[in-house]
């Protein structure tokens, strides 16, 4: 693994063979309100079973056929292994949403 980029040797330690969803920073699509807008995650979710160069190969089902994907670690923003519990979205949090938290918040204690 001497010609492996870091991310990639590290993600693979962390999720290698398991489930996994890699968030490549693009927005697949933007869901428009009247007061604002927000952004779906681009995400792409497969097995990663190996690594190249500073590559990602995840195993990923495409209209219920097993294909391979390589992904490029200099595109990937965050990646996660699924568990069941939630997905990566999950994980980014909703500024419009926590802007209105904040102002409860502050309300709350006035």
């Amino acid at each position: 693994m001497a010609d492996v980029h870091n991310f990639a040797k590290a993600a693979f330690e962390l999720y290698g063979d398991k489930l996994v969803e890699v968030n490549t920073g693009e927005s697949a699509t933007s869901l428009q309100y009247a007061d604002h807008e927000v952004g779906q995650k681009h995400v792409i979710r497969g097995y990663l079973r190996r690594v190249i160069g500073d590559g990602l190969v995840l195993e990923c089902n495409v209209n219920s056929n097993k294909q391979d994907i390589l992904i490029n670690v200099w595109s990937i923003i965050s990646i996660m292994e699924l568990r069941g519990n939630g997905n990566i979205s999950d994980v980014y949090i909703d500024e419009y949403q926590e802007r209105i938290n904040i102002r409860n918040v502050k309300r709350r204690n006035k």
